[in-house]
């Protein structure tokens, strides 16, 4: 029986609206604890901002982060996936784009997030794989 996306993903998404600070984004990674923000521009999901985002694009160049907007140095377009989809498939994709976290959005909506840790816990055997 094939594991789906919506079996193993997060439901709990930080978001953020594009015309935020970085500095609001951050806040929001530190207090959730997550390296991460979802980038929403009239609630839908249009990019995504992780902390190395912000190390390398704003912080290293010596930029104010109150004064960088989100869509200013957020990641896109935004590689999302539906609930539906086999966790089998997730793992290509991040690995074919190398990225760590995928959205996953149904009917234009955030509904929780998958990353590759959620896979491993599940699917030890996919580990060589990511």
């Amino acid at each position: 029986m094939p594991i789906l996306v919506k079996d193993v993903m997060s439901k709990k998404v930080n978001t953020i609206e594009e015309n935020k600070s970085v500095f609001q984004a951050s806040k929001i990674m530190a207090k959730s604890r997550r390296g991460y923000v979802i980038v929403l521009k009239k609630n839908k999901p249009v990019g995504i901002l992780t902390d190395s985002d912000i190390l390398e694009k704003v912080v290293s160049k010596g930029k104010d982060v109150k004064k960088i907007k989100v869509k200013e140095v957020m990641s896109s377009p935004l590689i999302t996936i539906s609930p539906d989809v086999d966790i089998s498939e997730v793992s290509r994709i991040m690995r074919k784009n190398l990225i760590k976290r995928i959205p996953v959005v149904d009917k234009g909506k955030v509904i929780g997030i998958i990353t590759e840790e959620d896979i491993a816990r599940v699917t030890p055997e996919f580990v060589n794989i990511l």
